[in-house]
């Protein structure tokens, strides 16, 4: 299966078929409100005890890759 991170539909479909993940690991585009949206859809089907990993945070704290003017979202 391949969608955009953007599709929450599909993730929500994802989820219902899966039910749990054990580690989630998000490498996706780098885009701060693509991984707030994925984070915000995905958290809840992490397993107790389970791990989401965000890499490459660092884009949010570049202009360049988010178009959010509120500093709070840097601390995700």
């Amino acid at each position: 299966m391949t969608s955009s991170q953007e599709d929450v539909n599909f993730i929500k479909c994802v989820i219902e078929i899966v039910k749990y993940f054990d580690i989630i690991v998000d490498d996706s585009s780098h885009m701060m409100e693509q991984q707030i949206t994925s984070i915000k859809t995905l958290i809840r089907a992490v397993r107790s005890g389970g791990l989401y990993i965000i890499e490459d945070l660092l884009t949010s704290y570049m202009p360049n890759y988010h178009d959010l003017t509120d500093e709070t979202w840097s601390r995700l």
